[in-house]
Parts: structure tokens; sequence; C-alpha cells
């Protein structure tokens, strides 16, 4: 019975020393006078939370904040404004025409598709084509597969990366590091080369 005593003793100071290391962590970069001057900010629009059994008795929920259980004690919110009603139809009208719409679980295992896919997706020839980027041509895409060849920036077989590294999917300039030029270090010296002249 002891034990477990002192056990759940050191597991709630652990516990507490570990939560105020995490909030120290969450307001890193913000000096003192900046998280008080937040502090008066959110006193003055009452945006801080209320005590419980006040905000019970106001609003019968916990977790109020005081301009919600004393409204006319502080200014109103002012909400950045939002979509207007014929924005919303406009552009649910272009989502039905274009088919950018997510299909029913149904429709989309009926017609062979994952249970997460838009109409478009599933009926390709009734809706319109979609733009696509512009293709690299096939000169270029030779050009970055010599220069992932040289650089070794390509994925290694998973069989060999595992045995190897104990991680799958590196690629070969992580196995063989020796055999390929590091394209980092010949950048950056180009960059320090250049900032000299």
């Amino acid at each position: 019975m002891k034990t477990s005593y002192s056990t759940a003793i050191a597991l709630a100071i652990s516990t507490l020393i570990a939560g105020h290391a995490f909030a120290a962590d969450a307001d890193i970069g913000k000096t003192r006078a900046q998280v008080q001057a937040e502090l008066v900010q959110a006193r003055a629009t009452g945006d801080v939370t209320a005590p419980d059994q006040l905000s019970i008795d106001y609003t019968g929920r916990t977790g109020a904040k005081m301009n919600e259980v004393f409204p006319a004690r502080y200014a109103a919110v002012v909400k950045a404004p939002g979509k207007t009603r014929a924005d919303v139809i406009a552009e649910m009208a272009e989502a039905k025409r274009t088919g950018n719409i997510m299909a029913s679980s149904q429709v989309a295992i009926d017609f062979g598709s994952t249970t997460a896919a838009k109409l478009n997706e599933i009926f390709p020839a009734r809706y319109p084509a979609v733009a696509a980027a512009p293709a690299k041509t096939r000169a270029e895409v030779r050009t970055e597969l010599a220069e992932a060849q040289r650089t070794g920036d390509l994925p290694a077989d998973n069989l060999l990366s595992l045995v190897m590294t104990g991680v799958p999917g590196q690629k070969l300039n992580a196995l063989y590091p020796g055999q390929y030029p590091v394209k980092a270090r010949a950048t950056a010296t180009s960059h320090v080369v250049a900032a000299a002249y």
C-alpha cells in the first residue's frame, strides 16, 4: 500500500513538472512584457475564463469566458466578415458543375472507388477536365534522371536499405555516401565563392 501511494505521488509530481515544461515551451519567443501585455488585453476584453461557479450560474456550463458571462461589461468583439449567402451559393454551384463534391460512400463503393472520392474522380467523363499543370518535356525528365543517378538521389531496394541501415526506403547516397558527390556541399561552396566577388 505504501509503495503504490509513493508511486502515485511521484507520478503526480512528474506530471506537474512535465506540464510546466510544456507550457514554458509553448511561450518560447515571447518576452515577459509581451505576455503581460496580452494578459492586460485579455482582461480588458473579457477574453479570460470565468470561475466555474460563475460560469455555471450564468451560462449553464463551465469554461465560459467573462465576456460571455457579462456581455454588457465588455465591448462587443468585431468578427471578420464571412462569406455572404450569395458567395456560398456561387461556390456550391461551381463545385456541382465541376464535380468537386465528395461522393456518397455507397456511390464510391459501387463504382469501385474508395469511400473518400469526389464525383469528378469517379465519373471523369461527366465533368469538365481540370486544367493540369504544364508537364515537363522529355529532355527535362532525362536531365533530372541523369542528375539523380549522378548524385545517388534514387531510392535503394527496401531489403538492401533495411539490412544496411535498419530503415527501409533509404536513398542510394545515404547507403553509400562515399560513392556519390555531396550536392549540398557543392552548392554551399559556390555561394560562398560568389559572395566573395
